[in-house]
């Protein structure tokens, strides 16, 4: 199935980072059956907490950066993978070090 603007892939909650990562332009978050968030991954991401209290789940990178955050590190939560969180962490560690 193809839209417009391209080929259109259906994906469960987890590989929505992968949606990132193909550069999909717009991502859904359903909730029986229905539109519940609409964005790019990294939109939606962005607010980890909302998806959590729609019952969906987030990439492990971001429930690590979350912890952080709540530990009161300054650091983004709408990481999409390891790599990301990994960067995250090596500034949190260079300023710290100044």
């Amino acid at each position: 199935m193809a839209l417009a603007g391209g080929p259109t892939r259906l994906s469960h909650a987890g590989d929505l980072p992968l949606a990132q990562e193909t550069h999909a332009p717009v991502a859904h978050a359903l909730v029986d059956g229905r539109v519940a968030l609409r964005g790019s991954a990294r939109e939606l991401f962005s607010s980890p907490k909302s998806l959590l209290k729609l019952g969906l789940t987030v990439p492990l990178a971001t429930q690590a950066m979350m912890q952080l955050r709540e530990r009161g590190y300054a650091v983004r939560t709408s990481v999409l993978n390891e790599e990301e969180a990994l960067s995250e962490i090596e500034a949190l560690l260079d300023v710290q070090r100044i």
